[in-house]
């Protein structure tokens, strides 16, 4: 499910900073699919498929920056549970634990530092700033951060949207639950750790926290989060399965 999806024909493809790029159709279906619970009008579907495609966008270059830096040649696939940064060559086997980490945080470190950049110059420019919502339509569950009001009510709406995935997404997917970054972080931590097999205590955390994540957005009638971190928690409850069983436990 959280994996290179094949190439087909309705992919666009491109180069960015000199990493390959390849947009799978299926991201705009999910980003559409993600958005029509808050949006109903062509304009405010624009809006938050452009917002989530820069946004996944610059955290798959925070990713792909990082392995550059250690050398090796990442590619970027946006696909429809998000984005995937991976290297054509074998290139696990040489790092260590802490380029590991390194690289897993760069993403959603690349997020942070955007909104920080987007703050600064808001403010080096005197662009208000305010928590009054530019659009009627601004749903309730959104507003979590005031506005950079810039002269046109759509970019600060863009803008605010690309700042506040960056920021609550960045956040949930350091959470401990495989496959996301903070779940890969956790495993290397883990397995760098002197402790008995850090590996199945690396799996049972993340099923342990997918699962209360998604047990309390069912709680909260969150019903995509819900299933979202519900297969997450079931994806790690089969790798536990398929672990013991190979242990002969």
């Amino acid at each position: 499910m959280f994996c290179d999806p094949a190439p087909s024909p309705y992919d666009l493809n491109f180069k960015l900073f000199g990493f390959p790029v390849r947009i799978h159709y299926g991201f705009w279906l999910g980003a559409l699919i993600l958005g029509s619970n808050n949006f109903r009008s062509l304009k405010e579907m624009l809006i938050w498929v452009s917002a989530m495609f820069a946004a996944i966008l610059i955290h798959e270059l925070g990713h792909a920056f990082a392995g550059r830096y250690f050398g090796a040649y990442p590619s970027i696939i946006l696909y429809a549970m998000g984005g995937l940064t991976s290297d054509a060559r074998n290139y696990e086997s040489e790092r260590t634990a802490f380029r590991r980490v390194f690289i897993s945080f760069a993403g959603p470190g690349a997020g942070f530092l955007f909104v920080a950049a987007v703050a600064m110059v808001a403010r080096l420019t005197g662009v208000p700033v305010t928590w009054e919502k530019p659009f009627d339509f601004f749903p309730n569950q959104l507003s979590f951060f005031p506005i950079i009001y810039f002269a046109s009510p759509i970019l600060s709406f863009w803008v605010y949207l690309v700042i506040w995935m960056s920021i609550v997404w960045g956040l949930l997917n350091l959470l401990p639950i495989y496959p996301l970054d903070g779940g890969q972080i956790a495993r290397n931590l883990l397995l760098s750790l002197p402790i008995p097999d850090p590996f199945l205590i690396s799996l049972c955390l993340s099923f342990g926290c997918a699962s209360v994540v998604a047990l309390y957005c069912g709680a909260n009638r969150s019903w995509l989060a819900a299933l979202f971190f519900g297969s997450f928690a079931y994806d790690n409850f089969r790798m536990i399965q398929s672990y013991r069983s190979r242990r002969g436990w």
